[in-house]
């Protein structure tokens, strides 16, 4: 009875895998191109180098902090989680430094996280983080593998308990705490709640009814209000604490659900942070008053540390008169030593039992390194405006460094101005050793002249060739602020003129100097005799051009563009609310030699627009808010930026293009330089990944796999239609093949390939060719295995709950597990050669073939009866199904591990399956 319970599965629903949106087709955006630009990282997006000392590392804006029960230390903070052990060596324990999603299955080391806030462990060894931005709380295993726990990353909708906790859309995840059982609970700020997710992995709320307010105290805690949620801590005895910033309140959860609260803290107050010591002590990190408080067993409040005054000091001293800079995390460890995430000043702070206060980790930069070694290896920290010299030297304004670091042709970087800290001074001495605050714009002239936009400074400085610092405009005051902004100055000295936040520069062929004068909404000029004018000047608030300007570009013919509702002002002074006959949104911009326009928009793509009018995007995803960091190595169009469509905060500030047409992208959010290089292919493939798990690694015979890059076929997605009983390997004029042989397609798209990896490939490797009307794209070389399988995941991302299916027909939950001891079917990939031989594309029949490796099954780590493997009758061949008896052995739960073995290989880490007795 092998195939007893086989596909009733709503077999569609595991089709929609590997044919439509569950690969995230980037499709029917109206998407234009012509040119094809190739996208890497040269400098910037990564961690500090590790292990290294803690104190001497540069960790960011650490969000949170936790301790385990060996006294190792770790920090959320830079996309990771970093970890401190007890010798004070800092290593990163998770994340890539690169924000985005992605990883399950894998070491959490190679995983994406996007602003974690949170981490707090089991006494299984799994350590549990808030993943913030990805709205998930991820697991990583003791041996280092990282999955999602809850959520799935989508639209937030309230009251989704009951149901499997991966499968459910949740609002940002902010903090955890584990009970005594072993459960994590966790802070949804947005939901106003607090979920748990129990060993069986169906979600629940634990407190909070979903509604904004301070309301509920005596009764359960699920029918109270609360406010956006932040910290949580248990006791030992299993009451759970809350910090609600919004009231200033803390809130106390019993054992058996009735709500409290437990202190009323003065206003103004925002608590974050909570922690419980082994004696019962609360500690309560206050991030608005700048200190920590502890509220002892007895009910009595005293501040641990802190002043109240926002700063950085007291280091060796009582913790309670050192300055913290708003305290975000706090923890303690077995030997009462407490750890504040000492956000704003970019260091962990450490209070011994004694009260004496120290720095446990950080440097105090945000993310500074790499200076005289490869750009590509070195941190930055919210780079703004580039420019490009003549000698292909790349300049960065390193904004929140305060200082301005230079890229050599060679790849090496160095510091070129200022000494990192924040303020005014140094003028006709080193630029190296002045000081800078909040540098902007740059801009190079023809001499060799470096221009740097010093915007909380209100000045324009000047590096010479000898690396001598001035000030050429701007006299260090700025007009009072207005509705009706005026530029000051005009006519006279360009260093007696008042400027306002200014931000975006440029120099002309002739060596005169533009200066995009933000607050004063005006484009000035500074002649090479030092006079300054305006150019042009608009309203406030929205009302005329330009509005709060930041970026400028000139052309080789004297053409002025200006960033933002673009416009132009040309050579001969007229102005133009159109560019090319186009009406564009973007900002920065750029231009290069032939007059080709470049530009940025809140959505994290750049465009281009060519001087006949062609616009088109060559490089984003184009997703509304599809943001985050990937695609190196890949067509531009396939890669995300940093970027919020809602605030424009975060997104690509700063742009440049050398003399070969190179474009330079300054992916703010991602503290990270983006290049952009002109490629003559019509086509490009980015990545081949599997199916199933969507990760990059070894194909074989028969495996489905999506392919991702630009120009492989039409704007809207074409799916394949079976003919004679087969899919064939045309598709709306794509094809695709490995090694020569051509492959079945499953659908096409302009940005995404699925196909089936023909059964007689064979080799240590495939080059993969794309074709679309006869232009095919430069081969990409991947690894072939005899066997590479990958199980099929019901959220889609190959790893968490199993596409699998009961006895009965019914897909296999948390919430609707098999029995121990009873039949259930899983889907897979990957299988290799079969017997009977595959047939590319042919849907499964009589015969069904199956693989000829050995196909073996654990659950839970014991060997499970396999009672059939083979094709998925009735779908295409390459889609494999698995029934197997659960053993007796198993540890019922929503969290089973099961793993497919074909000949020696295995599925991937982090897949389950949910049993009950």
């Amino acid at each position: 009875m092998p195939l007893r319970f086989c596909m009733c599965l709503e077999l569609h629903r595991l089709s929609k895998l590997f044919l439509s949106c569950a690969f995230g087709l980037l499709l029917a955006r109206g998407i234009c191109w012509g040119q094809l630009y190739t996208i890497s990282t040269i400098a910037g997006g990564v961690p500090p180098p590790t292990p290294i000392a803690a104190v001497n590392a540069s960790v960011g804006e650490p969000l949170g902090v936790a301790a385990d029960t060996a006294g190792n230390v770790y920090i959320a903070s830079d996309n990771c989680i970093f970890k401190v052990d007890t010798s004070g060596v800092m290593t990163r324990f998770a994340g890539t430094s690169r924000a985005g999603y992605s990883g399950d299955g894998g070491p959490a080391t190679e995983a994406q996280l996007n602003s974690p806030t949170s981490v707090a462990f089991d006494n299984a060894g799994n350590t549990y983080i808030a993943d913030y931005t990805n709205h998930r709380l991820r697991k990583v295993s003791s041996s280092g593998v990282i999955t999602t726990v809850a959520g799935g990353g989508g639209s937030p909708y309230p009251n989704e308990d009951g149901i499997p906790a991966t499968s459910s859309s949740l609002f940002p995840v902010l903090g955890v705490a584990v009970d005594g059982a072993g459960t994590p609970y966790f802070s949804e700020q947005g939901g106003n709640r607090i979920r748990k997710v129990p060993p069986n992995g169906v979600i629940g709320t634990a407190a909070g009814n979903g509604t904004l307010g301070k309301s509920g105290d005596g009764g359960p805690a699920t029918s109270a209000q609360l406010s956006r949620p932040y910290g949580v801590a248990f006791d030992k005895t299993g009451n759970l604490y809350i910090a609600d910033p919004v009231y200033g309140a803390i809130r106390r959860v019993t054992p058996d659900g009735i709500i409290s609260t437990f202190l009323q803290m003065p206003s103004p107050s925002g608590p974050t942070g909570l922690a419980v010591d082994s004696a019962g002590n609360l500690y309560i990190a206050d991030q608005w008053n700048n200190l920590v408080l502890k509220v002892s067993s007895g009910g009595t409040v005293t501040t641990v540390a802190g002043n109240g005054t926002a700063g950085f000091s007291g280091d060796g001293g009582a913790a309670a008169a050192a300055q913290l800079n708003a305290p975000r995390g706090v923890a303690v460890d077995a030997a009462g030593s407490l750890y504040i995430a000492d956000a704003l000043n970019s260091r962990i702070r450490k209070v011994s039992s004694d009260g004496i206060i120290t720095t446990l980790a950080g440097n105090g930069s945000l993310s500074y390194s790499g200076d005289g070694g490869l750009a590509a290896n070195a941190q930055l920290s919210g780079p703004r405006g580039l420019a490009v010299d003549g000698s292909g030297n790349l300049f960065i304004a390193d904004f929140d460094n305060n200082m301005v670091r230079k890229i050599s042709a060679s790849g090496i970087i160095i510091t070129v101005a200022g000494n990192g800290v924040a303020g005014f001074s140094g003028d006709s001495g080193r630029a190296t050793s002045a000081q800078l605050n909040g540098p902007w714009g740059v801009a190079v002239d023809r001499t060799g002249n470096l221009f740097i936009a010093d915007s909380a400074n209100n000045r324009i400085r000047r590096v010479s060739p000898s690396g001598i610092i001035t000030t050429v405009a701007g006299n260090g005051s700025s007009p009072p602020d207005s509705f009706t902004p005026t530029v000051v100055g005009d006519g006279g000295p360009a260093i007696s003129a008042e400027l306002s936040h200014p931000s975006g520069l440029a120099v002309d062929t002739a060596g005169n100097l533009y200066i995009a004068d933000t607050y004063d909404n005006a484009i000035r000029k500074v002649s090479l005799n030092g006079v300054i004018s305006t150019v042009t000047s608009g309203g406030y608030g929205g009302h005329g051009d330009p509005n709060d300007p930041t970026s400028i570009a000139i052309d080789s013919s004297g053409d002025l563009f200006v960033g933002g509702s673009v416009f132009e002002v040309s050579a001969q002074g007229t102005t133009s609310n159109t560019v090319y006959g186009r009406r564009i949104f973007g900002n920065p911009v750029a231009v290069d030699s032939a007059g080709n326009l470049f530009f940025a928009d809140c959505l994290a793509r750049v465009g281009k627009l060519s001087r006949n009018g062609i616009q088109s995007t060559i490089a984003g995803t184009c997703d509304f808010g599809d943001n985050g960091y990937s695609g190196d190595g890949g067509p531009g169009l396939n890669a995300r930026l940093s970027g919020n469509p809602e605030t424009d905060q975060g997104s690509p500030l700063g742009m440049a293009v050398d003399a070969a047409g190179n474009v330079y992208v300054a992916d703010t959010g991602n503290n990270a330089i983006r290049l952009l290089q002109p490629t003559s292919h019509p086509s490009l493939i980015g990545a081949v990944v599997d199916a199933a798990s969507e990760g990059a690694g070894p194909v074989s015979p028969g495996k489905i796999v999506v392919i991702y890059g630009a120009g492989f076929g039409p704007a809207q997605l074409a799916q394949f239609q079976v003919a004679n009983g087969r899919i064939g390997t045309q598709l709306a004029g794509t094809s695709v093949s490995f090694n020569g042989t051509p492959a079945p397609v499953i659908y096409t798209s302009a940005t995404q390939v699925a196909a089936i990896v023909p059964y007689e490939a064979s080799g240590g490797a495939a080059q993969v060719i794309v074709t679309y009307h006869g232009q095919s794209s430069p081969p990409f070389a991947v690894p072939l295995a005899a066997s590479a399988p990958t199980l099929f995941t019901l959220n889609q991302t190959g790893a968490g709950q199993a596409a699998a299916v009961n006895r009965d027909g019914t897909v296999n939950t948390a919430a609707n597990p098999v029995k121990i001891g009873d039949y259930i079917s899983l889907y897979a990939t990957g299988e290799g050669r079969t017997s009977p031989s595959g047939i590319d594309g042919k849907i499964a029949s009589v015969p069904l073939p199956h693989p000829v490796l050995p196909v073996t099954v654990t659950i839970d780590g014991q060997p499970a009866r396999v009672t059939y493997h083979g094709a998925a009758p009735g779908e295409v061949s390459g889609l494999m199904q698995v029934n197997v008896q659960v053993p007796s052995g198993v540890q019922a739960g929503g969290y089973v591990p099961v793993v497919l073995h074909v000949g020696n290989t295995t599925s991937q880490d982090g897949v389950t399956i949910a049993v009950s007795k």
